[in-house]
């Protein structure tokens, strides 16, 4: 994982951006996912989740409480009709098909800050630039 020095400053001005893999880490109690976390939030930043992230997480809340308490702090970015447009042409773009991986790339391009991931060469295909890799 990269060292919290390296991207703070990423951090402190934009936030950060979850994908599937950072959702799967704080469910598990990854105390470096979650370290993180804190980390954005201490300077002021939401955790930004793509919904479709969330999705590929989600199974059962009642055995999800570390993931719930996260969530709590987070602000979701649902994939309206405009975002799946823009997901689409992403994909296009990029001759790829992971909606999920272009929902966290879109996010991303739309406010910035760094994208936690456990697939970075994905999210580097995409386009995403300020990757920390989980």
């Amino acid at each position: 994982m990269t060292r919290l020095p390296r991207v703070a400053k990423h951090l402190a001005e934009h936030g950060l951006v979850a994908d599937a893999g950072l959702l799967v880490a704080l469910e598990r109690g990854d105390t470096q996912a979650r370290a993180l976390v804190q980390h954005a939030v201490r300077r002021g930043r939401q955790l930004q989740v793509p919904t479709s992230a969330l999705a590929q997480v989600w199974r059962n809340g009642a055995t999800q409480a570390e993931l719930a308490r996260a969530l709590n702090q987070a602000h979701m970015h649902d994939l309206t009709t405009d975002a799946a447009k823009q997901v689409g042409h992403l994909l296009d773009e990029h001759s790829t098909s992971d909606i999920v991986d272009a929902h966290v790339a879109t996010t991303w391009a739309s406010v910035g800050g760094a994208v936690a991931t456990s697939d970075p060469d994905e999210l580097a295909a995409l386009g995403v630039t300020s990757i920390i890799a989980i």
